[in-house]
């Protein structure tokens, strides 16, 4: 599992499987018409992209962190993961 979402959650790579070390996908929908574009490398994830139909508020949560974050309608969110 790549993505598992609820309104105003999500949390990257829940389930990751071992053979999949590095990767990214683009396009993926989470709860709040929410798209999800993300890339990791070594089972963690290092860089997001958040875009949003509407104005909301939602928490992101990947690598332990988790992280809040606005997303303006029709605008993007990116974040880089070190």
């Amino acid at each position: 599992m790549l993505i598992r979402s609820r309104k105003g959650y999500i949390l990257l790579l829940p389930a990751l499987p071992d053979e999949w070390k590095d990767g990214n996908v683009r396009g993926m929908k989470a709860q709040g018409a929410i798209t999800v574009d993300f890339e990791w490398r070594d089972g963690r994830i290092h860089r997001v992209r958040l875009c949003s139909s509407c104005e909301q508020k939602v928490t992101l949560e990947c690598n332990g962190i988790s992280k809040t974050v606005f997303l303006r309608p029709d605008g993007t969110e990116d974040m880089i993961f070190d």
